[in-house]
């Protein structure tokens, strides 16, 4: 998961590293394909409900620096 402040135009191609797997394994035939094929955006309430239960501290730890910016009155 990441995150980033500011607005994102969804219809924007997102650009991915690729990876590259030896497919089907111990064939010698390797296939590269992105990493990553979409990206959406969601609040942390709906984040919660799609991430990874492993990702859950990454959504703890955004949730407190957006209330400790709110709680110092910081506006970007």
């Amino acid at each position: 998961g990441w995150t980033f402040q500011g607005d994102w135009d969804e219809t924007t191609p997102i650009i991915s590293n690729t990876c590259t797997l030896e497919w089907p394994p111990l064939s010698g035939k390797f296939i590269t394909f992105p990493e990553i094929d979409r990206a959406r955006f969601f609040s942390l309430r709906r984040a919660r409900e799609k991430i990874k239960q492993t990702q859950q501290p990454f959504l703890d730890r955004l949730a407190a620096a957006l209330k400790k910016r709110d709680a110092a009155g910081v506006r970007t």
